[in-house]
This record gives structure tokens, C-alpha cells and sequence, in this order.
């Protein structure tokens, strides 16, 4: 009987170790990923054709891309920026030779 009662707590005493030890593990394990993201807005593109210049961004209120037609030629020779419509972003046309032959062209998302 002694031999029994002996056998009983022991086995009791060794599955109670393994369970808090495996508990113990599993807390000292744990560990928490913090991810950081940002939201990227598709880059706009560009359709160059003689003096005129479609120029398609994002727009985020209408969740889709929408075109701009731009005209080179009637470009004032300021060089401040220009709203796009819709507020989706500005935008910046340099001439870099007199005849307007050549130009910078600059985008700025909003």
C-alpha cells in the first residue's frame, strides 16, 4: 500500500513539473511583431505626344486613376506649381531653351 501511495505521488508530482515547465516555456516564448506600413499611391504616368501631355494619377477619393491633358504650349513661363484637379497633386513645367523645345516637368503627390 505504502509502495502504491509512494508511486502515486511521485507520478503526480512529475506530470504537475512537466505541465508548469511547459507552461513556463511557452510564456518565456511568446513574443509580439509590430508591423509598420505605409500606404503607397500608385506613381502617376505619362503619355507625351507632340505638344500635349495626358498625365494620369491616382485619385483617392475616387478610389481610381484619372487623366489630366496637359498643353504645353500654352504654359505660362511661371514657375509656380499648378494644382491638378481634385487636389491630387501639383505639378511644375521648366522650359529650358526659349523656343520651348525642351522642358522639366515635375509631379508632387498631394
Amino acid at each position: 500500500m505504502l509502495n502504491k501511495t509512494i508511486s502515486t505521488l511521485l507520478s503526480t508530482l512529475l506530470i504537475s513539473s512537466v505541465l508548469f515547465t511547459s507552461q513556463a516555456l511557452a510564456k518565456g516564448n511568446q513574443t509580439t511583431v509590430t508591423f509598420k506600413a505605409a500606404i503607397v499611391i500608385p506613381p502617376c504616368s505619362y503619355n507625351v505626344q507632340d505638344n500635349n501631355m495626358n498625365l494620369n494619377c491616382f485619385n483617392q477619393t475616387k478610389n481610381k486613376m484619372e487623366s489630366t491633358a496637359i498643353d504645353f504650349k500654352k504654359q505660362s513661363k511661371s514657375l509656380d506649381w499648378k494644382e491638378l484637379s481634385d487636389n491630387r497633386g501639383i505639378y511644375q513645367l521648366k522650359w529650358t531653351n526659349q523656343d520651348k523645345g525642351f522642358a522639366m516637368f515635375s509631379v508632387q503627390h498631394a
